[in-house]
């Protein structure tokens, strides 16, 4: 989808795939990282994305299922929690190409800042 028709709206999206720091976007963020089960969707993506070997949408998209699976959770109580730790953000790119741009590494950085 197109959603950027300025410099200042490219910037903004930009800041989601730079740096470690994840800066909560407002108050219904917030209360995503409050949710009973988020540091258990949290973990076990956490723990998944660390053994997953390609980082691809289609293997992104598997690993949140596997998950979805396991915890016997609805995709926006897996979904949701792990785009606001990711990005801060409870909308925007998709979820599975963040993931895929961020990289292993960047997105497992972001994850252990947010279960310090």
């Amino acid at each position: 989808q197109e959603r950027l028709s300025t410099i200042k709206e490219v910037t903004e999206q930009a800041k989601t795939f730079v740096g470690e720091e994840v800066a909560i976007e407002n108050e219904e963020a917030a209360a995503v990282l409050e949710q009973e089960t988020f540091p258990l969707v949290i973990r076990t993506f956490r723990d998944k994305l660390a053994v997953l070997e390609e980082i691809t949408p289609q293997t992104v998209q598997a690993l949140l299922k596997s998950i979805m699976k396991e915890l016997k959770l609805k995709g926006q109580f897996v979904y949701m929690p792990i785009r606001v730790a990711l990005t801060g953000q409870q909308h925007g790119p998709d979820l599975f190409l963040i993931i895929e741009i961020l990289g292993k590494d960047l997105a497992l950085r972001r994850i252990e800042r947010m279960l310090a």
